[in-house]
């Protein structure tokens, strides 16, 4: 048996809630969701769904109206663009500007929902530190002054050398026989 969540309302109170959100944005088009959800009296997350509701019904209208209310908004792009261009504003107030007007966009649903992936890439790895690793600062300290030729025979006489001749395997604990001793212990 499942149960609702929060506090349960019905779909004509949610729809008189979502219209009285309407209102208050068409009176007052800066107010934030906070706001809207004070002078509603819901909570944020409320709000936000209530939002995201009236963007996705908002994007499914296909009259006359929106069409042309994204001309207006293309226009407006346009302007910003052409006054970025001609010097009559700097680079912060388009940016603002365009920032508004990506918001109001949002607002009633005019822009695709987007992702974004963020990745860090280093292309430098961490060398180990000379004691760390003293073998290999030793062998860079021989080998960074050749030229590519030698360092290549270098590299070519490194890979022929016998490895198991300079490191023998270590000798292997044979187990105790059952009743012997290890007098070492």
């Amino acid at each position: 048996m499942s149960r609702p969540r929060g506090n349960v309302t019905s779909k004509a109170q949610r729809e008189v809630r979502k219209a009285t959100v309407v209102e208050k944005l068409q009176e007052s088009p800066n107010l934030t969701n906070q706001q809207l959800a004070n002078e509603t009296g819901v909570s944020l997350a409320t709000v936000k769904r209530d939002l995201a509701e009236l963007r996705q019904r908002f994007s499914l209208v296909t009259d006359e109206r929106y069409e042309e209310f994204k001309q207006a908004q293309l226009a407006v792009f346009e302007l910003i663009e052409r006054n970025l261009v001609e010097g009559s504003v700097t680079p912060e107030v388009a940016r603002e500007w365009r920032g508004i007007r990506s918001e109001i966009s949002q607002l009633l649903g005019l822009n695709a929902p987007s992702r974004s992936i963020q990745a860090h890439v280093s292309n430098q790895s961490r060398l180990p530190t000379p004691t760390e690793n003293p073998r290999f600062w030793r062998f860079k300290s021989c080998v960074e002054r050749l030229d590519d030729v030698l360092f290549e025979q270098v590299c070519t006489y490194a890979k022929r050398l016998n490895y198991e001749k300079y490191h023998p395997p270590q000798p292997r604990a044979v187990p105790l026989l059952e009743g012997e001793t290890d007098d070492n212990a």
